[in-house]
């Protein structure tokens, strides 16, 4: 079962790196009036993010470090940020955007937060 676990965190990783690095002119436009649906769905990619892999560790050991837990999630929000950076100067039509990084942030704490309360 953790070949599985990994398998959908390496995908959800590959889909959300392309998503991410993804030149401005290439991204959907959204008919939906729907403010800052940008940051929810950085919310939504990063708490899946975690929640994958802690899943996926979850399967492999029968509980996982505080230290472990916190590793995780700095580990993700510093490639939020690490993303970010790329946007700003390597992306066309892409940008630096600190509230994305919160998002990233926040995202990847819920992420690991809701595991936690659902394995228990």
């Amino acid at each position: 079962m953790s070949r599985f676990y990994f398998f959908l965190w390496l995908s959800w990783l590959i889909t959300i790196s392309f998503l991410l690095l993804m030149p401005g002119k290439h991204l959907p436009e959204a008919d939906l009036q729907i403010p800052h649906l940008d940051k929810y769905l950085h919310f939504v990619m990063f708490a899946m993010l975690s929640f994958l892999f802690l899943l996926f560790r979850k399967s492999k050991v029968d509980s996982i470090e505080n230290k472990e837990k916190f590793a995780i999630i700095l580990l993700f929000s510093a490639f939020g940020i690490m993303t970010e950076f790329v946007q700003e100067f390597f992306i066309e039509g892409r940008y630096f955007d600190i509230w994305d990084v919160v998002a990233n942030a926040l995202g990847t704490i819920a992420g690991a937060m809701l595991l936690f309360c659902i394995k228990k």
